[in-house]
């Protein structure tokens, strides 16, 4: 917990200790299959609702009954005043959020917008969540209205808080959202891309002659060795993938020459590519005028207008061995096919159009059992609406909280993993 009313220069330097730990949530088991009658959703709602409890415990001093009184408080001019405390923000990842709020994990904690939709670019907003309705259906226990939204069948803490509105609660994550979410994912669609174009070892080969550069970290490692990348890493990969990826697609020492759909194909790629770190550039900045506000909107269009260019490299497991069983019953079928008396000249044309047409049954399969609708890739649409509302995204980061919890992880990770005091 930190005060509002600390410069976010101050909040964000861990040096600072402006940050103060006030409780550890609990996290109760889920599920417990060797109970008999005992199901698997009442064991979540059970456990999920536990914390609730922990929290409206917590936010109880923030209660109507307590905050009508007010709280005398020494002002940082040494006076002593009358306060009324209000809760201002949560900063948290994307599933401690569908926790705080008691939502499914699939929704956005923000607006009402539908599963299938997460992935579009909306120019009208879909309306903001209305937690006291939620309220009024829990009462009454209305579950189908409560299902309707996708909203868990418990009494949320936050609903006790007066002169509040959960939705508003809610920050740009940045850490999370965009650096360990979606370019996390643009690096495996990256990935695909130049193995699909036989371009990978093009762009290895750049990879590792990346040069020195004041604050930037050069990787000692392959870009596909990489299992697990860091926030750090990630702010270090979003200022050179954009070239990296360029000079891959671009050269031709080495490479084949591409064909001229494959050149279109590679200035869609990094088009996307550039209005994605733009945009994450952007929110970097410490002051925004109407005009980056502006830049920060075009530069999420032009990302969801080119992202399609990706599009079968979001594919699933599932789709994937979809595709490879398509593609091998078809080479088996093509193969069958008797190419007697056909010339030299016409069996290469035939295997050539073969080809092709294993490659666009592939490319089919793999585009439907493809999508984009996952809530990461929608929570930075609210990025834009937060900034005239609160300022800057970066005083928002969780790299700070996050930081705070490395004391109790290593803790924990010196116990017995039993008793927290052993």
């Amino acid at each position: 917990m930190t005060l509002g009313n600390i410069r976010s220069a101050t909040w964000n330097a861990p040096t600072k200790q402006a940050w103060l730990p006030i409780a550890l949530l609990p996290v109760g088991p889920k599920r417990v299959n060797k109970i008999p009658g005992y199901t698997i959703d009442t064991q979540e709602i059970q456990a999920l609702q536990t914390v609730h409890d922990v929290l409206a415990h917590m936010l109880k001093p923030l209660s109507i009954a307590e905050c009508q009184q007010g709280y005398e408080m020494v002002c940082a001019d040494g006076n002593v005043r009358l306060c009324f405390p209000k809760l201002f923000c949560w900063m948290a990842d994307h599933m401690e959020n569908a926790m705080i709020h008691s939502i499914a994990s699939n929704r956005c904690p923000t607006c009402t917008i539908p599963t299938e939709k997460l992935g579009e670019y909306l120019e009208t907003p879909f309306p903001t969540r209305s937690h006291a309705d939620y309220d009024v259906a829990y009462r009454k226990s209305d579950v189908v209205s409560l299902k309707a939204h996708e909203v868990k069948n418990l009494e949320n803490a936050l609903w006790s808080v007066p002169n509040m509105n959960p939705p508003a609660l809610v920050r740009a994550d940045i850490l999370h959202n965009i650096l360990l979410g979606v370019l996390v994912h643009m690096m495996d669609w990256i990935q695909g891309f130049l193995e699909h174009h036989d371009r990978i070892n093009a762009f290895d080969h750049v990879w590792h002659r990346l040069p020195p550069y004041p604050g930037f970290v050069v990787p000692t490692k392959s870009y596909r060795m990489v299992s697990q990348w860091s926030g750090k890493e990630m702010r270090h990969f979003a200022r050179v993938i954009l070239g990296t990826f360029t000079v891959t697609l671009r050269q031709t020492t080495n490479q084949p020459h591409p064909t001229g759909s494959q050149v279109q194909e590679f200035n869609t790629a990094i088009q996307c590519v550039r209005s994605m770190t733009d945009f994450y550039l952007m929110t970097q900045y410490d002051s925004h005028t109407d005009k980056t506000v502006s830049y920060m909107q075009k530069y999420l269009r032009e990302f969801h207008e080119t992202k399609g260019v990706f599009l079968r490299y979001c594919a699933g497991k599932g789709a994937k061995r979809a595709a490879a069983e398509a593609h091998k019953v078809l080479l088996k079928e093509q193969t069958e096919t008797s190419v007697k008396g056909l010339t030299a000249s016409e069996k290469a044309k035939l295997r050539q159009e073969d080809a092709l047409e294993r490659r666009n049954l592939v490319d089919k399969i793999l585009r439907e059992g493809a999508h984009y609708n996952f809530p990461k890739m929608h929570l930075i649409s609210h990025y834009v609406e937060q900034i005239p509302k609160f300022g800057a995204l970066k005083q928002y980061s969780t790299d700070i909280s996050e930081c705070m919890h490395k004391g109790f992880k290593e803790a924990y990770r010196r116990s017995n993993k039993v008793n927290a005091m052993s």
